[in-house]
């Protein structure tokens, strides 16, 4: 008897045990759950060379349609949010890259309007910082404009001494869609097709001119690399930048200021609208991928940096496809080739100068003895 009553008591003893261990007697009891170990913090690194990051505002109108942002919440539809703090836990490290090119597309964009006629143009805020930001890290900087010429826009942005300053040390470069044809591309484009733009017809919603100016430039392209060897990529050689890794920068409203955006989503390139007229006066907020109101002053808390202009940054996390308005991936040659066939023809009667338009307007007004048999037998059959 006294054995099977031991024996019970250990059955007993037992269960409480494992009664005592289960989560649900934790959550009533003062036992605490084992402790969590969280990653250790890390410093925000830069590309390949892993340089610290600069504090960025996440500020700025993401705009809908980019899924990332959808999806992970990063500043989507936000204005004039404060910056960021980094969650606590665990964090994944990735590459981080910086643009290979800005491109201010439109002179407007880099100056101020109210200033062009002046005898010193002033540029507009934040224009002067980019550009000390791109030749502190060797980010190509292109003005690029459609309604004048290269030189005349050179000469107007060599007036202000600041912008003048990195036309001289080769930071910034100027180019027109009117003289394209006048451009020297460097040996690392090595493509017979350029200027995609010839003629002066690669201007907006044509993607060609802005093709044509990442095109004229050579960077040097950063490596990948990870801490102490691991994961790390070697640099490519100098060559144009990527329109997948650019920049550009439209103002407006204006006449243009829609198609530009048009034509750097078709190239494959990321667009932050500038507002000159104060927030809600975009009138390209579905073909933007960022909006403000301003690049900032240096000492503004809301400036754009290159920082948060890079992949991912403050406004998107991965690089760009070519898409149209509808947001559609696009083939960038198809889309070249089409506004091409589309704008090569006589300024003065309209009529085509290729091969194909000739053809068509020779027969136009007449028809041929073989299309005549042709028609003349469908009339017997019937």
């Amino acid at each position: 008897m006294a054995k099977e009553e031991t024996a019970v008591q250990r059955t007993l003893l037992a269960l409480i045990f494992l009664l005592s261990r289960s989560p649900l007697a934790m959550a009533f009891s003062n036992i605490s759950p084992p402790p969590v170990l969280l990653a250790p913090s890390y410093p925000a690194l830069g590309q390949s060379s892993f340089m610290p990051r600069r504090s960025r505002p996440s500020c700025a109108s993401v705009v809908a349609g980019d899924q990332d942002a959808r999806h992970f919440g990063v500043g989507f539809r936000r204005r004039r949010c404060g910056t960021s703090s980094s969650p606590s836990g665990l964090v994944m490290l990735r590459n981080f890259d910086l643009p290979e090119a800005v491109v201010f597309y439109g002179s407007d964009v880099a100056i101020d309007r109210g200033t062009m006629t002046a005898a010193a143009p002033a540029p507009r805020p934040g224009v002067v910082r980019l550009l000390d930001e791109c030749a502190e890290v060797g980010t190509a900087a292109i003005v690029l404009t459609e309604t004048i010429h290269a030189s005349e826009l050179e000469g107007m942005l060599r007036s202000a001494e600041a912008m003048g300053r990195r036309l001289e040390d080769g930071t910034l470069a100027v180019r027109s869609s009117l003289d394209v044809d006048c451009v020297e591309f460097p040996p690392e484009a090595d493509d017979d097709r350029l200027p995609f733009g010839r003629g002066g017809i690669g201007h907006a919603p044509s993607p060609a001119a802005l093709l044509d100016a990442l095109s004229s430039v050579c960077v040097e392209p950063r490596g990948f690399g990870g801490s102490s060897g691991f994961g790390t990529k070697a640099a490519d050689p100098p060559r144009p930048p990527l329109p997948k890794h650019a920049v550009v920068f439209v103002s407006g409203p204006s006449e243009r200021s829609r198609a530009r955006c048009s034509a750097a989503r078709m190239a494959g390139a990321r667009v932050v609208y500038v507002e000159t007229e104060g927030m809600g006066s975009c009138d390209a907020e579905d073909l933007s991928d960022a909006v403000v109101e301003t690049l900032g002053d240096e000492d503004d808390w809301e400036a754009v940096t290159l920082d948060g202009i890079s992949t991912p940054g403050s406004y998107w996390l991965n690089p760009p496809n070519p898409r149209d308005d509808e947001g559609n991936r696009v083939n960038i040659e198809e889309v070249v080739e089409f506004f091409q066939r589309e704008r090569v023809s006589d300024p003065e009667d309209g009529e085509m100068v290729n091969n194909e338009g000739d053809d068509f307007a020779a027969n136009e007004g007449e028809m041929d003895e073989e299309e005549m048999n042709r028609i003349l037998a469908d009339l017997d059959s019937l």
